[in-house]
């Protein structure tokens, strides 16, 4: 739902600097292959950076091009540092970006900690393939009962391996049950250890861990 809201938010972005003529097509078509670009960096090549970088350059000419030259049919050429209207134009682009970033980061956050408590909205959190949160516990520990006719449990300090590579989600196994996890931020190749340290929502946080600590 939200994903659908974001890319609707964006191709109206455009769509309206450009008053709804077909000129629109141009800084959409760049954002969407910049867009392509950071999805083949976060997926397919994770770590290699460039293509992120390309991505997210990208999307961010698409933007200059959707406020400074929204009927463009062309590339037009960089700002004029010693233009005041290109300065103007500039600075109106850059408070955009940032406030956006800002007040989108923000309401993800508040999203990510308050969504799944409210009981019709709480629908639209995926929530993890055979593991039904019955109780949704704070960092500090404890169980995440599954619902799905085993009796097994999720908790803080519980050991497993991952059974496929985490960009940073994935899926883990614990005691040969498999888990949708998250990692805190890296990349855990398929088959190395891990360890949960956080339960907190509908979330399963592990980090990498050694195999010794790893019983099974």
């Amino acid at each position: 739902v939200f994903g659908i809201a974001g890319i609707a938010a964006i191709v109206t972005f455009f769509f309206v600097q450009a008053e709804f003529s077909n000129s629109a097509i141009l800084p959409v078509a760049i954002f969407l292959v910049g867009a392509f670009l950071f999805l083949v960096e976060a997926l397919l090549f994770p770590g290699l950076i460039i293509p992120g970088i390309l991505g997210l350059a990208a999307m961010l000419y698409a933007t200059w091009l959707g406020i400074a030259h929204p009927g463009a049919t062309g590339f037009p050429s960089l700002p004029d540092w010693n233009d005041r209207d290109d300065m103007a134009t500039l600075q109106s682009w850059a408070v955009t970006m940032i406030s956006s970033l800002v007040g989108g980061a923000s309401i993800a956050f508040i999203f990510g900690k308050t969504l799944h408590r409210i009981p019709l909205l709480g629908r639209m959190v995926m929530r993890p393939r055979g593991l039904r949160m019955e109780t949704a516990l704070a960092k500090t520990g404890g169980d995440i009962r599954a619902a799905d006719g085993t009796d097994h449990a999720i908790k803080v300090g519980d050991a497993g391996r991952a059974h496929t590579t985490l960009r940073p989600a994935g899926i883990g196994v614990f005691d040969r049950h498999k888990v949708d996890v998250v990692t805190q931020g890296g990349y855990i190749d398929a088959g190395r250890p891990i360890r949960v340290v956080e339960v907190h929502g509908n979330r399963v946080v592990l980090k990498a861990a050694r195999d010794e600590e790893i019983s099974s």
